[in-house]
């Protein structure tokens, strides 16, 4: 039983195609899920880590694309290796959830204005849920 159950998550692990940027198929699963909740367990912390990455380019011959390049979900890539990862999730303050909401793909580091524009973005689309 167990081993259907990781074959059935794997399936659909690689059905999912997660690009950098913001997960919008996360953000309405997350509308569900808190509305489930009362109005005091709703209310969550953007939590920001930037995690240095080894780089490197790998092909996905699923989609056809080369990965590894400066990315912060725009839909254009620079052509600068990526080396670091921003990733921003939601975390309840009075209620033990937590969501990963997007990552974007940096060289060094995010520039300060995409950084203001990523956490403004994020912050207008938790509330609206």
């Amino acid at each position: 039983m167990k081993l259907e159950i990781i074959h059935w998550k794997r399936e659909i692990l690689q059905k999912l195609q997660v690009k950098a940027g913001f997960v919008d198929n996360v953000f309405s699963m997350l509308e569900k899920r808190v509305a489930k909740l009362p109005t005091s367990e709703r209310c969550c912390a953007l939590l920001l880590d930037e995690v240095s990455l080894k780089r490197g380019l790998t092909y996905d011959k699923t989609v056809d694309e080369v990965n590894g390049f400066e990315d912060f979900g725009s839909g254009v890539r620079t052509g600068k290796y990526a080396n670091q990862a921003l990733v921003l999730m939601a975390r309840g303050l009075q209620s033990p959830w937590k969501q990963p909401l997007a990552y974007f793909l940096a060289c060094n580091t995010t520039p300060a204005e995409t950084l203001k524009n990523v956490v403004t973005d994020a912050v207008c689309k938790l509330v609206w849920l």
